[in-house]
């Protein structure tokens, strides 16, 4: 795929209706570093017609996907088959909530994920992350990540950097939030690893990518 640089929210929204009008399916698009609501949403409206779960979509440059930066929820993301994020960092809360189409997830270098961030999936049978050191929400409080219930995830294949290590959630009381921070125990050393569990979820398998 061409890669794509553009940074006006109407240069975004042009740039990938040209590409989908060639008839390309894997869109790479080159976004500042700092991009935000204006870029995301204009990524939003570029694919609100198109068919459902055609798109591989990259972004590349981008450090953070803001909170509800790519929800889906009001419609308009059902083309995202795919989607890669090599540069970013931080996923916020709601990022990709609802992208009921997207089968894969690819973000190698995410090291903080917030609440439901990627809740209300149906399709996802694959997720790469970084090294996680910073992830909010717990689904028996009702704000974990991956969703409601520690079996949204049974389908699942995720991928951990082999350095991963075990996170342990606790209630902070001052930001009113669960909380969920490294323990310095290496996870691929654990019985969790071997029985597939992460975050408190059950995966279908918990594999490393290095």
């Amino acid at each position: 795929a061409t890669v794509i640089s553009a940074n006006s929210a109407e240069e975004i929204k042009s740039a990938i209706k040209q590409e989908v009008a060639n008839s390309k399916t894997a869109i790479r698009l080159n976004l500042a570093s700092d991009a935000g609501d204006n870029e995301f949403n204009a990524i939003r409206e570029a694919f609100e017609k198109e068919q459902e779960g055609t798109i591989d979509l990259t972004l590349i440059g981008c450090k953070e996907i803001p909170a509800n930066g790519l929800n889906n929820q009001s419609g308009g993301l059902e083309a995202l088959k795919s989607i890669t994020l090599p540069d970013v960092t931080k996923i916020g809360k709601y990022a990709l909530y609802f992208c009921v189409d997207l089968e894969e997830i690819c973000a190698p270098n995410v090291s903080t994920i917030d609440e439901r961030a990627f809740a209300g999936f149906i399709m996802l049978e694959k997720v790469t992350l970084g090294e996680l050191t910073d992830v909010k929400g717990d689904y028996e409080h009702g704000g974990g990540i991956f969703g409601y219930d520690s079996y949204s995830t049974e389908n699942i294949d995720l991928y951990l950097p082999k350095n991963q290590e075990v996170m342990k959630g606790e209630f902070d009381e001052n930001s009113n939030q669960y909380i969920w921070k490294p323990t310095g125990e290496k996870y691929f050393a654990t019985p969790d690893y071997d029985n597939g569990i992460f975050l408190g979820y059950q995966f279908n398998s918990v594999k490393s990518w290095e």
